[in-house]
């Protein structure tokens, strides 16, 4: 190996480089992937692919970067009854409004088939805002205890309920820079199994009218079902958005 680094003017054909020389050059000797393209006429990209396979052929995958892949599972994909919600933002929510939520339940919705979907937003979370604050927030110890409130209410009611996150669910968990998981933060609310939280901010749900996305978009816009408009026409499904606290029925522009 110290042979082949000290031939000024002859450097190896790629071809017959081992990808074990690279994969060492790398690893023992410190060189960077760049370092070593130059050495032996390879892109810094040759480089990395042909370490990546040696090490995956030689059982040599670094653990360190098998943890870098963080499984959020996957989008839900619901079927059935339901009713949507989102922005709740407790405690800064109309509990009388609320309220209504259960009442359309228990007459509207068969008993056994009552399903509740949160789309996002349902704490405010203040205490973790980048923004400066006019006034003092409560506390988020006050918003947990306001949401579980609200939460076991609907819990006694309803035969399911799901939560999607929402802009001001990830304000706790960056602040945390990702320390704690989208479950972790939701075991805070309720423990109940007829609870689900999903790690995505939108689902789909499929209906005898076509399928339904749901979602708590990132994007935001002052016009009515602009974003929402912009998303029927890529996904090519129904939306119903949240986030943007407008209220509007329609179809998208084309």
């Amino acid at each position: 190996m110290a042979e082949v680094l000290c031939m000024p003017g002859r450097p190896e054909s790629p071809l017959n480089v081992p990808d074990e020389i690279l994969y060492q050059l790398n690893t023992e000797k410190g060189l960077s992937y760049t370092e070593i393209g130059k050495l032996f006429n390879l892109t810094r990209g040759q480089v990395a692919g042909r370490i990546h396979r040696y090490k995956r052929q030689a059982g040599k995958q670094d653990t360190r970067e098998l943890f870098e892949v963080i499984d959020f599972g996957q989008p839900l994909s619901l079927s059935g009854d339901w009713l949507i919600v989102g922005d709740v933002h407790v405690p800064a929510t109309d509990y009388d409004f609320a309220g209504l939520v259960t009442l359309v339940a228990l007459h509207e919705m068969e008993e056994g088939q009552r399903n509740l979907l949160v789309a996002g937003d349902m704490l405010n979370a203040d205490s973790f805002s980048r923004y400066e604050q006019f006034v003092t927030p409560p506390t988020f110890s006050q918003e947990l205890k306001a949401a579980r409130a609200l939460i076991s209410e609907w819990l006694e009611v309803f035969d399911r309920v799901v939560f999607l996150i929402g802009n001001h669910e990830r304000r706790f968990i960056k602040k945390l820079e990702g320390a704690l998981e989208t479950t972790d933060f939701y075991a805070m609310l309720t423990g109940n199994p007829k609870a689900t939280f999903s790690a995505f901010g939108w689902c789909v749900i499929d209906t005898p009218t076509g399928r339904w996305r749901v979602t708590h978009p990132r994007n935001y816009s002052v016009n009515q079902l602009r974003v929402a408009s912009d998303l029927a026409i890529k996904f090519q499904q129904h939306i119903i958005a949240h986030h943007e606290h407008h209220f509007g029925i329609g179809w998208d522009k084309y």
